[in-house]
């Protein structure tokens, strides 16, 4: 009978350690899911104070950019004899050219620019003596071609649009040609803009700046 007592007490205690361990276990996995709570909440948190302070930056970037578009590189070029500000919109492209004859005198050398955004192309060219003259009576003499005056230089200003490319093909939208054709010295200065011409207003400004701001070395 005793022995019957003591397995029955032996079985109650099993069972309330059962119940405890259980209840223990309870109250972890409720602290557990608390604190996961908690950390979630701060993560959220945390990330959303990360989002903003990266948008910050992206914007202040974004200014920085669209004031570093307004300002000009000073671009100087040995072989075309010439130095002038470009706007930081356009960008080089390939090297400076030389165009020789068959002879192998160099006729011109040139140095092409690009602005992507407008698909605008600004070719600056040097044409070499006696080469330079022969062009330049007939870029004034042209029916469409105007007197100005560049660089303290008299010189001409043509302006031509074309609605086919030059397979005879229609384009989409017409390309506006602007040249400008200065003569010093024997030499030619010849400056050209390629653009379409719903492009021109925005792209006439960057030629401008080139334009104003040309020097021709002596």
């Amino acid at each position: 009978m005793r022995s019957i007592f003591i397995m029955i007490i032996g079985v109650l205690m099993l069972v309330s350690c059962s119940n405890n361990s259980n209840s223990d276990s309870k109250e972890l996995k409720s602290d557990s899911a608390k604190i996961e709570s908690k950390n979630q909440a701060e993560l959220k948190q945390n990330n959303s104070s990360v989002q903003d302070t990266t948008t910050i930056q992206i914007s202040d970037q974004e200014k920085k950019d669209t004031i570093a578009n307004i300002k000009e590189n000073q671009v100087s070029i040995e072989k075309l004899g010439i130095s002038f500000s470009l706007p930081k919109s356009f960008t080089q492209v390939g090297k400076v050219i030389e165009a020789k004859d068959l002879q192998g005198n160099v006729r011109n050398t040139q140095v092409i620019y690009k602005d992507s955004v407008l698909n605008a192309e600004i070719t600056i060219k040097m044409h070499n003596p006696p080469f330079a003259e022969k062009l330049y009576e007939t870029f004034k003499n042209a029916k469409n071609a105007e007197e100005v005056k560049i660089a303290g230089l008299s010189g001409s200003k043509k302006t031509m649009v074309f609605d086919m490319n030059g397979k005879g093909q229609k384009l989409d939208v017409p390309e506006k040609i602007v040249s400008y054709f200065l003569l010093d010295n024997g030499k030619g200065y010849e400056i050209i803009l390629q653009v379409p011409e719903n492009n021109y207003d925005k792209a006439e400004k960057e030629l401008n700046i080139i334009v104003n701001s040309l020097n021709i070395k002596q």
